[in-house]
């Protein structure tokens, strides 16, 4: 069956597979990343981005990717994804989850397949503390909502770009010619204003996690960028957590993964490498 899907334009097709297969790739399976992988009818697939090497996979990125409208890399996940297997030699899997679900619904679904991935890995011998969940933009939110909502405790978290509060829903001070940072804002009250259900959606933690008083104290590495209007709120929300390392890339603006000059990706990478290998 051909589906449409988040990470890149082309049509890809289903595949059945499982985490054994996954993990124990044969040589045929390295063009696996052009399919969605089906673990179980009843969780989201997943795409799946490998390293150079794949004989010894002990080290796992989750990566849930941000909505589109948001972040504006969509259509660019699969290339980011497979770099990011490929800089940090760490297999990644990325929740293929269906953005035009609402927010909460979606969480719901990544939370129960990231579950789901994890207590598979864990049977094929990945041990827990080398399990890293990643995300970026509403992506990074929900990492957050998955680690309240998860039986397991992460051991390592990284949040690129998060939305954390909904601040922007009345006027906000952005210069009139600050035109990335107006889009950034329009696209935020489009896409809530669609993806929220109730009104008291809007009060929950699980959307906007500055409105929780119990911060989550797991290990984190927070990403932002210079130019991004929501910044502030990444040093804030660092600011109540005890575990917690925060990056600021000068120069760039939110979504700025689909697109980085040679000195941000050198940047980026060795703030996630040196998160990584502590």
């Amino acid at each position: 069956m051909q589906l449409i899907n988040s990470f890149d334009k082309e049509l890809k097709y289903k595949l059945y597979s499982n985490i054994r297969k996954v993990v124990h790739p044969s040589i045929s399976k390295r063009n696996i990343s052009n399919y969605k992988i089906v673990l179980n009818d009843k969780i989201v697939p997943i795409r799946v981005f490998y390293p150079e090497k794949i004989s010894d996979l002990k080290n796992v990125i989750i990566y849930v990717h941000g909505i589109s409208l948001v972040s504006g890399c969509g259509s660019n996940y699969s290339e980011i994804c497979q770099k990011l297997a490929i800089k940090t030699k760490q297999l990644v899997i990325a929740i293929d989850y269906d953005e035009n679900k609402y927010y909460l619904d979606i969480l719901k679904d990544v939370s129960q397949c990231i579950m789901f991935v994890c207590d598979e890995l864990i049977k094929e011998q990945i041990d827990f503390k080398n399990i890293t969940l990643m995300g970026d933009s509403i992506g990074a939110t929900i990492v957050l909502g998955v680690n309240k909502l998860s039986n397991y405790e992460f051991k390592k978290n990284i949040l690129i770009s998060p939305i954390l509060s909904g601040n922007y829903f009345t006027d906000v001070n952005i210069l009139k010619n600050d035109k990335v940072n107006l889009k950034l804002i329009n696209s935020l009250k489009k896409y809530y204003t669609k993806s929220l259900k109730l009104k008291k959606d809007y009060n929950n933690e699980l959307v906007f996690p500055l409105l929780g008083d119990g911060m989550i104290n797991n290990n984190m590495l927070i990403i932002t960028s210079g130019n991004d209007f929501l910044k502030s709120e990444a040093y804030t929300y660092s600011e109540h957590l005890k575990n917690t390392s925060l990056l600021e890339i000068p120069f760039v603006g939110h979504g700025f993964l689909k697109e980085m000059s040679l000195d941000v990706e050198n940047m980026f990478f060795t703030g996630v490498l040196e998160f990584l290998t502590v």
